[in-house]
């Protein structure tokens, strides 16, 4: 499993086996993906600490504050290691 970041036209965090998979659950979960070779290019794969720190930083919507980088780790790896898609963070914007 890897972890994708997805900037445009709304910011998502996304683990997934592949970009097309990504892809994907963006489309299911977020919007639908118009020029899909256009959008490719707009999908970032991130190293874990990253993502960890990404969503360490999010404001979580259950809570109303940010999420921190203990619950952050915990998310993340048991996404990971759970080998099965997950959406991770995606845009305030869009609650």
């Amino acid at each position: 499993m890897k972890i994708f970041e997805i900037d445009d036209p709304y910011f998502a965090l996304i683990v997934a086996e592949n970009e097309e998979k990504c892809m994907d659950i963006y489309e299911e979960v977020i919007c639908d993906v118009e020029g899909k070779e256009e959008f490719l290019p707009c999908i970032k794969e991130l190293e874990t600490t990253v993502a960890i720190t990404k969503v360490a930083n999010a404001v979580s919507n259950e809570t109303n504050e940010l999420v921190g980088i203990h619950e952050a780790g915990n998310l993340v790896f048991s996404c990971l290691n759970s080998n099965k898609s997950a959406l991770l963070a995606l845009d305030g914007d869009l609650f």
